[in-house]
């Protein structure tokens, strides 16, 4: 990519490869290669489109437990976007949405209402919000909240970014809470399961869940630590109990996150 001239459109299409290259990066479990090319790209975004630097490793830095160096990333994210004058951003505000859980796992409410809001705000009342909505639903639902978790994701239509990742966080929220339809939503997430590793891990925990059933959860904790999905594998531990709750704590500590605040099994 880096052979093309950089000027007017073509530039344009080499920061949206490098993006789109990210997110498949990320789907299919890669997260540091998603990072590495983001980062790769960051000098050259900060030139042209300051904004947009760094935007998307903060997904793959949530799921890497690295929650220092997303929260600075995401300060410069928004740092750019106001002093560019709030340009057009909204595909991305669902990225930006990741700080804001990531402030309330580590109990900072007035952190996780303020980088909420702000994502809000980028996404300018479109479908981007479902992006948002997805992180302030988990967040009920590491709340220990699965009711007001579906209010949240049932809320908005899906947006084509987040559509598979809503799907199956919705699966997981009705069978977390034995909701009804719970048992219909999971089925139909799982006839829809791709590739993607964080899905498939979800989708066991939620079937863990749903049926009382340890070994789907020790499946998803299984998935989780082959792709280095660090916190989503402690938070999974921490529902398991005994010694693996103890594994979970020595996890989450380092990242600054407060355990769940409920136990779905």
């Amino acid at each position: 990519m880096a052979g093309v001239e950089e000027e007017g459109i073509l530039v344009y299409e080499r920061h949206d490869a490098v993006l789109m290259l990210g997110e498949d990066l990320t789907h299919i479990g890669d997260l540091r290669g998603a990072i590495a090319e983001e980062v790769a790209i960051a000098p050259e975004l900060l030139r042209m489109v300051p904004h947009r630097a760094y935007a998307k490793t903060l997904h793959p830095l949530l799921h890497l437990g690295e929650w220092d160096r997303a929260i600075e990333y995401g300060m410069s994210i928004r740092t750019n976007w106001i002093d560019e004058c709030r340009p057009p951003f909204a595909p991305l505000a669902g990225d930006v949405a990741v700080i804001g859980f990531i402030h309330g796992v580590r109990d900072d409410d007035a952190g996780a209402r303020d980088w909420f809001a702000f994502a809000t705000e980028m996404a300018l009342d479109g479908k981007p919000l479902a992006g948002v909505n997805l992180f302030k639903a988990d967040l009920e639902l590491y709340r220990g909240d699965p009711a007001r978790a579906l209010e949240i994701l049932d809320s908005r239509d899906r947006e084509f970014w987040w559509g598979d990742a809503i799907l199956v966080k919705r699966a997981e929220v009705l069978a977390a809470g034995r909701l009804p339809g719970a048992a219909e939503a999971l089925a139909a997430a799982e006839a829809r399961a791709t590739d993607d590793p964080l899905h498939a891990g979800q989708l066991n925990r939620a079937r863990g869940f749903l049926e009382g059933e340890p070994a789907r959860l020790a499946e998803a904790v299984e998935i989780f630590d082959r792709f280095e999905y660090a916190f989503e594998a402690a938070r999974t531990r921490w529902h398991l109990g005994a010694a693996e709750r103890e594994r979970a704590l020595a996890a989450l500590g380092p990242m600054g996150a407060i355990p769940p605040k409920a136990a779905y099994i």
